[in-house]
């Protein structure tokens, strides 16, 4: 009995007649020879994984005879075929498309072309068939085309995304150490990035290289520079902190001076024995109290009372030192970031949250046939 010499033309490796694999062959009255053998085949199949893992594939199985042509054999579908067991044809990760999705095909010189849909469990699955013909150098050669849906199912990677939000959710808690804590915090915020890091990595390590951008892959990405700049807030918070303990020493220090300051005065009011009376204002003593604040009179230039003495001790206040750290006072309001953060942070995660999911449409889901 003659059998033609199929193959599929877009196979990268296929069985076709193995030991055991068993063959049927049924001839009716008519004259109609009906075989059917046992196949296991892979198949090229282009993928754009942009919306992974929202994403639909749209593959093709092409099969024609090798050595006739179509003047000895055409390529035809049978009435009504239609792919078998489709309720069985799931991976852990991939089943066949539901509903009338699939996306047509248009093969060169199509000879016929149907839409066939069958019923399953989930719904209707659909795949598309179509017949046509190409031309080489020894003439034209008939062939036919299957072409259906895979979709990706999205629950596989739920765990990847719950780890990568709960990684984020771990990085901000630690806004609420004490900023005092800092090996606490240093290292819980650098495990963290690390962690979200070495996750994403893991995953791109699974996927082909492609140029353009994928969605999870860039959730991904974010999450970490979210991590990144939550821990770089408590580098702030530290540098807050360091120039506030160093303005209190400032100030502790401007104190003790003002304080030796009063003390100096205090002691050479009582030691010097100069006549501070209205009588002896115009007498031609020098007086030196502390840091300068007497000066050389002359016979028309009165000296100080003491009541100008005790109003000079009085202005010398810690704050009134003249000295310019204005920016050492706002440096030391970053140590109250931490505080800020904790509402302002969950907020901005969020709305980061809300947009990737909202702009899932606007990655491309090409789907092509190879």
């Amino acid at each position: 009995m003659w059998i033609p010499d199929v193959y599929f033309a877009n196979a990268r490796k296929n069985d076709l007649g193995l030991k055991n694999d068993g063959s049927s062959i049924t001839v009716s009255p008519d004259g109609r020879v009906f075989w059917t053998q046992r196949i296991r085949i892979w198949v090229n199949c282009k993928m754009h994984i942009a919306k992974l893992p929202w994403d639909e594939q749209l593959c093709s199985l092409v099969l024609g005879p090798y050595s006739q042509n179509m003047e000895e054999v055409e390529m035809v579908w049978a009435d009504g075929a239609a792919l078998a067991n489709l309720e069985n044809q799931t991976s852990g990760e991939w089943s066949i498309g539901e509903g009338k999705d699939i996306m047509s095909i248009d093969p060169p010189k199509p000879l016929a072309y149907e839409t066939v849909c069958m019923p399953t469990p989930d719904g209707e699955v659909c795949h598309n068939k179509s017949s046509s013909f190409f031309t080489s150098k020894t003439g034209n050669y008939s062939e036919s085309i299957v072409s259906f849906v895979l979709k990706r199912r999205p629950a596989i990677y739920d765990r990847i995304i719950f780890m990568t939000i709960f990684f984020v959710g771990i990085q901000y808690l630690g806004l609420f150490i004490d900023p005092a804590a800092a090996p606490g915090r240093i290292a819980l915020g650098v495990l963290m990035v690390l962690i979200v890091s070495n996750h994403m990595a893991a995953f791109k390590s699974r996927l082909p290289k492609v140029s353009y951008a994928v969605w999870l892959a860039d959730f991904m990405f974010g999450c970490m520079i979210l991590n990144i700049f939550c821990f770089f807030t408590y580098v702030l918070v530290n540098f807050g902190m360091q120039a506030h303990t160093q303005l209190e020493a400032l100030i502790k220090a401007d104190k003790e001076k003002a304080s030796a300051l009063r003390q100096a005065l205090k002691s050479s009011q009582q030691s010097d024995s100069i006549d501070l009376s209205p009588a002896a204002h115009t007498t031609d003593r020098s007086v030196v109290f502390g840091f300068g604040f007497g000066k050389q009179n002359d016979r028309n230039t009165p000296m100080r009372s003491p009541i100008d003495l005790d109003v000079t001790l009085n202005v010398l206040k810690p704050e009134e030192v003249p000295r310019d750290d204005t920016w050492l006072k706002r440096l030391a309001k970053l140590r109250g970031l931490d505080r800020s953060m904790r509402m302002i942070f969950p907020l901005v995660f969020g709305v980061y949250i809300a947009i990737m999911y909202g702009i899932i449409h606007t990655y491309p889901n090409v789907m092509a046939d190879d």
